[in-house]
Formats: C-alpha cells, structure tokens, sequence
C-alpha cells in the first residue's frame, strides 16, 4: 500500500484527498492496469461511498480498501467482511 500511497504522492498515515486523487489521474497513464483500477475504486469510494469533501482526507485504512482488488468489488457499504 506505501508504494501505491507513494506513486500518488499522498501521505501514508493521513490518506488521500480528492485533490490528491485528481491530480493522480492525470499522471497514471505509465501505471499497471491493477494500480489505475485502485485509482477508479479509490475515486468511486472517496466521492460517492464515504462522500468526503474535496479537501478532507480519506482515512488510509479505509482508502486501503481498494488494495484488494477482488475484496472492494464485493464491498458493500461496510459488509466486506474485512
């Protein structure tokens, strides 16, 4: 997780900010197909499922949900099991 925290240029323990996930996207055109499906699930999971304001952190334990590829996409709203 450090190393996708740090391709992202957010903070290990504070998380990542919508700013700070916006801007990633505009840079991971180079990434693994993996880390830009961890992007597009952080995005659904920051803005939509947690509903953060723009400028508010996401908790790094639970943005470190989308880590796990196939735990997230059976995510529902707290009931992953994880």
């Amino acid at each position: 997780m450090a190393s996708f925290w740090k391709m992202m240029g957010v903070d290990v323990d504070d998380g990542p900010t919508s700013e700070q996930i916006i801007a990633a996207y505009w840079r991971c055109e180079d990434w693994s197909q993996e880390n830009r499906m961890r992007l597009r699930y952080l995005v659904i999971f920051t803005g939509f499922i947690e509903g953060r304001n723009y400028s508010t952190s996401t908790q790094a334990s639970l943005a470190s949900l989308v880590m796990n590829l196939k735990v997230f996409e059976k995510y529902h709203g707290g009931e992953s099991g994880v």
